[in-house]
């Protein structure tokens, strides 16, 4: 379950004083004395910050992939923030004092990394998280569109279509006239993956009736919970970068990419607890969520610059996909 993939974007080094000057408009009379860099997330740059006078901390989030993401992370707090776990935006700016990113300071949500609590291994743990997520994700399924597509920075959609299959199969045609994955695949794999693909697309049928906001990275080191008396619950669910409006079916096959590391029960306790939660879970999602996440394996096959470990994993799990896909029933 160790995470060994490789970061993709430099952090972006601050001093205390620049930080100070950052968090200024939240509060603008305490002093920094602390500010720790976080290391999680491969794109931007995230900082717990202490202030002398403030009893909670705040996060300095600092936007160095997508340029978009900051006004979006806090229009989408405004759309979900009531319904749906997040760390509230109390600040953003397309800029700041010797900072030429885009950088928000969220308010600081108590809890662990839900990957965290899955390393640990206790299953009582495992399932009441589980289970939690399922109910957390239902929340963002809620959220009902007529058409799938992509979203800007106040939520507006910057490309509709009335079937996502064909998004899905369009970004591959994109992928393959880039080259890169080819490349890295080597073109007779590429292509026969690619017909593996054409010959299943028709399980993507059942995602269509149903268009939600789609989180695009819901794993568990993007969901921090807080354990209470009655079990765990999601207190936040972070890093929403790659947010689209689709299919929360993208967003299962995301969550159980790495079920067969995990106690036979864990798919059980999730999708159960989405269903009754409300979530979208039709005939055939298995197969589907699966596809979609074999599919989504080729924007790491896609990125420029060099990931070995990226890549290595991208490409283990495109092959555990195929060979395993008689397996995957409902």
């Amino acid at each position: 379950m160790s995470d060994t993939i490789e970061r993709r974007r430099l952090h972006v080094e601050l001093d205390r004083f620049a930080i100070e000057n950052l968090v200024r408009p939240v509060d603008s009379r305490s002093q920094v004395t602390s500010a720790t860099l976080l290391s999680t997330g491969k794109l931007n740059t995230n900082y717990k910050v202490e202030l002398a006078d403030r009893k909670e901390p705040l996060v300095l989030r600092i936007y160095t992939h997508d340029s978009l993401a900051c006004e979006r992370d806090a229009a989408l707090y405004q759309r979900l923030g009531n319904k749906v776990p997040m760390a509230p935006v109390l600040y953003h700016a397309a800029s700041g004092p010797g900072l030429e990113h885009p950088y928000a300071v969220f308010a600081w949500v108590d809890g662990v990394l839900l990957s965290e609590v899955l390393e640990r291994g206790c299953s009582s743990d495992i399932a009441s998280v589980a289970q939690a997520a399922g109910v957390a994700l239902a929340a963002i399924n809620q959220f009902r569109f007529d058409s799938a597509g992509f979203l800007g920075a106040k939520l507006e959609y910057t490309q509709t279509s009335q079937n996502a299959t064909a998004l899905f199969r369009d970004y591959l045609r994109d992928v393959e006239h880039k080259g890169l994955a080819v490349k890295r695949l080597g073109p007779g794999e590429f292509h026969r993956i690619l017909r593996f693909i054409d010959d299943h697309l028709g399980c993507l049928a059942v995602t269509e009736s149903w268009y939600s906001f789609v989180h695009g990275d819901y794993t568990g080191t993007n969901v921090i919970v807080w354990k209470e008396e009655m079990g765990w619950r999601v207190s936040a669910i972070l890093d929403w970068e790659f947010v689209t409006v689709g299919t929360s079916i993208f967003d299962v096959g995301v969550f159980l990419r790495n079920e067969d590391k995990l106690p036979p029960d864990f798919r059980g306790c999730f999708t159960r607890a989405f269903a009754d939660a409300g979530g979208y879970l039709p005939p055939g999602w298995r197969r589907a969520s699966k596809l979609l996440d074999l599919v989504n394996q080729f924007a790491f096959l896609d990125a420029d610059g060099e990931y070995p470990n990226t890549f290595a994993d991208a490409s283990a799990r495109i092959y555990s996909t195929i060979a395993h896909w008689s397996e995957f029933n409902d």
